[in-house]
């Protein structure tokens, strides 16, 4: 079986950091090494994309880098590392050279002579010795994947072709739906597989990107969701219009189009997305039944398509709310629902940069104080530092018993390939469980004040704070 990696058995310690919430990190070795993944003795099952950092012990030296997971079985789980950085390679590499065969190529399994620098069969480089090995490797492995690319795009724009001009075909649109779906995702994995390899700059990936756009755009600008996750028509992704069309949740194209919009509006973070959105409310309602005449902020407020379902919790609980976003359109939209509803009288809209937040006395000489503080999706396209200062700054305008409640997506329950290589919807981080506790306690936010809640789909978490 032909393989692009150099993998041998060989048992070597290693220590893994889990990144959820729940399991101890433990200590292990591998069954196995290469230089992009490891097979290692583990007895917890991982599911598919769950992140570890992983600390081998290689030559005297630890080795850190991050683990996602490919696959669990009963023998042990299997990890492709995340963009390794060439001392983590180079290191992997002295230590499996030693142990790769001697008498066949260890990519496709010809036989070799000892003179043999290419595979004549696969074209791989086996002088493992040479001081250019690892270069070289790299160059063939990176024009084999991005020849698999091309060649996955190739077919899967005809296939949409082929589908879009034979409208009236007997094939049931599931069947076909589910085919079109499974050719996207193979796509986007093998854009993030190159992406992860830790083998290209930047630039180089920025270029691909677009050459990925460019060769797909005959099909997917044909369904209203991807064209518009694609071009960010208000000049950043995840707009309040596209939230609102993904919470509506029906396809606005037709032909391949409309195929494409249900898929993109099946996917498992769009679904996420609408769980989001049900768990806030339900949070919210809790809130606005148990206490009266509370006083809320809602930070990166988009439409306000929660005040729908909780209209009557709003009037009843007598609670002033203020809304803030920087998006002027959003902020209408959100004021016009707020008419509609007959709660304008309690919801004050204003434009606001969330980032200037993270100074407490700035947000308590413009704001105030608050019972209830929430965000639904914002916190998820900040950085580290500015998460932890508004932690910190939120916390602090926060009254005694009062509640913060933020979501972030949890990088350990979805694929985020589809998203950075079919959408240009990427702005988003990724973290985990593990960082979103990191990032706590660096903002003095002890583990016993925190509560958390997940949507269904367990893709989105929901941090609860309590000030004492």
């Amino acid at each position: 079986m032909r393989r692009y990696d150099l993998r041998c058995n060989l048992k070597v310690p290693v220590r893994v950091i889990y990144t959820n919430e729940e399991m101890s990190h433990c200590d292990t070795y591998t069954k196995n090494l290469s230089l992009h993944g490891a097979f290692l003795s583990l007895k917890n099952y991982l599911s598919k994309g769950f992140w570890t950092k992983l600390i081998f012990k290689l030559q005297d030296e630890n080795i850190e880098t991050k683990g996602i997971v490919l696959r669990s079985e009963d023998e042990g789980v299997a990890v492709r590392f995340k963009s390794p950085d060439l001392k983590v390679k180079q290191a992997i590499f002295d230590t499996i050279k030693e142990h790769l065969p001697q008498s066949n190529c260890p990519f496709c399994g010809m036989l070799k002579t000892s003179k043999d620098n290419i595979c004549s069969s696969c074209g791989f480089p086996l002088d493992f010795y040479s001081p250019l090995f690892l270069e070289e490797f790299e160059k063939k492995l990176l024009k084999t994947k991005l020849e698999s690319i091309y060649s996955s795009i190739d077919q899967f724009v005809k296939k949409c072709d082929f589908v879009d001009n034979h409208k009236n075909q007997t094939v049931p649109n599931e069947m076909i739906m589910l085919d079109l779906e499974n050719d996207i995702y193979t796509i986007a994995n093998l854009c993030r597989e190159i992406e992860e390899l830790g083998i290209c700059d930047n630039d180089f990936l920025s270029k691909f990107k677009r050459d990925i756009f460019e060769k797909t755009d005959s099909v997917f600008s044909k369904s209203y969701f991807i064209n518009y996750a694609r071009k960010w028509p208000k000049g950043y992704p995840g707009d309040y219009k596209l939230l609102e069309l993904i919470y509506r949740n029906m396809p606005l194209s037709s032909g391949i189009g409309e195929i494409l919009d249900k898929i993109f509006l099946r996917a498992k973070l769009a679904e996420a997305v609408r769980g989001r959105l049900n768990t806030m409310i339900t949070l919210l309602k809790k809130e606005f039944t148990a206490r009266h005449d509370l006083k809320v902020l809602n930070i990166g407020c988009g439409s306000c398509r929660e005040f729908i379902e909780l209209t009557e919790e709003i009037k009843e609980s007598k609670a002033h709310i203020t809304c803030v976003d920087l998006d002027d359109e959003a902020l209408d939209f959100a004021a016009r629902r707020a008419s509609l509803l007959g709660i304008d009288n309690q919801v004050s809209f204003r434009k606001y940069n969330a980032i200037r937040m993270v100074k407490t006395e700035r947000i308590l000489k413009e704001f105030g104080k608050y019972d209830l503080i929430y965000s639904i999706g914002l916190f998820d396209y900040l950085s580290d530092e500015i998460v932890i200062s508004l932690f910190e700054s939120l916390y602090e305008i926060l009254n005694k018993q009062g509640k913060l409640i933020i979501a972030f997506k949890d990088a350990n329950a979805y694929d985020p390939s589809v998203y950075h290589w079919i959408v240009n919807w990427n702005a988003f981080l990724q973290r985990t469980p593990y960082d979103i506790f990191m990032l706590l306690d660096k903002a003095g936010i002890s583990k016993s004040q925190i509560t958390l809640i997940r949507e269904p789909s367990g893709i989105i978490t929901f941090y609860m704070i309590e000030k004492n």
